[in-house]
């Protein structure tokens, strides 16, 4: 390496230094919600009839266990505390849905609400950043065997169910007709009060699908996974991706 190669180096080391220093620096108390968990949805497709009409059917569970939420928060807590482990963590209770303090509404058309209730309770707390993990509904975007498949709109935590679809295992090459995609779609989003600036925000579409060839019974492709195996993949595909996000809320815009 040639001193001047050297030298530009030593600069791009120094000035990511200096950015990561200057978002750790500014995270002293930390408020995480998450509001992700209250239900989940299975999504089974239905042939479209028209242009743009969501024809799937879809059941909604509601979840009475923090299960899901609790995930979340763990996962952007041990984040923030990587990026400052002498910030505070704080999981706050969470004002009701629809509420003119509902933490999901702390950003409107990418824009901090001020008149947000919740805002002017963390203030008064001393937190410096809010950091709410909530729902995204975009259509649906599955991964299966290196292809992206699916149809209609999908939103929070749930699984995606199609009877249809051929599939293989990828490990034995055993053939089955239809899949279940466990699916995870949700958005953190990172406030700095001080400045009432919105720092980031990710948009987290992430899956897994199993093929009903895993189905030993040989039909319903809901049968690919057990109960715990179900929930552990959600679990799992929170964590994963709450964790890899939580950094990236902190980059320079």
């Amino acid at each position: 390496m040639t001193h001047r190669a050297l030298a530009l180096f030593l600069g791009l080391l120094l000035a990511c230094s200096a950015n990561a220093q200057t978002a750790d620096d500014s995270l002293k108390k930390a408020a995480v919600a998450s509001l992700i968990g209250d239900v989940m949805t299975v999504d089974t497709y239905r042939p479209r009839v028209g242009t743009g009409i969501d024809s799937n059917h879809h059941d909604v569970f509601p979840f009475h266990t923090p299960v899901f939420d609790h995930t979340a928060l763990f996962a952007a807590g041990d984040a923030l505390t990587q990026l400052n482990p002498a910030a505070a963590v704080v999981s706050p209770a969470v004002p009701a849905p629809g509420s003119d303090s509902d933490p999901a509404r702390l950003v409107v058309d990418g824009k901090v609400a001020p008149s947000n209730a919740f805002i002017s309770s963390l203030k008064e707390q001393g937190f410096t950043h809010p950091l709410t993990i909530t729902k995204l509904r975009p259509p649906a975007r599955l991964h299966l065997s290196g292809n992206t498949v699916g149809s209609g709109n999908l939103q929070g935590i749930g699984f995606y169910v199609d009877n249809d679809y051929r599939t293989s295992r990828g490990d034995t090459g055993e053939t089955g007709r239809g899949f279940t995609a466990p699916y995870v779609y949700i958005k953190p989003t990172l406030v700095e009060l001080g400045s009432l600036q919105l720092l980031g925000e990710e948009a987290i579409m992430a899956s897994v699908a199993r093929s009903a060839a895993r189905n030993k019974d040989g039909f319903s492709p809901w049968g690919a996974m057990t109960p715990e195996q179900k929930v552990g993949m959600l679990k799992s595909l929170i964590k994963r991706h709450v964790t890899e996000a939580v950094p990236l809320l902190f980059r320079p815009k």
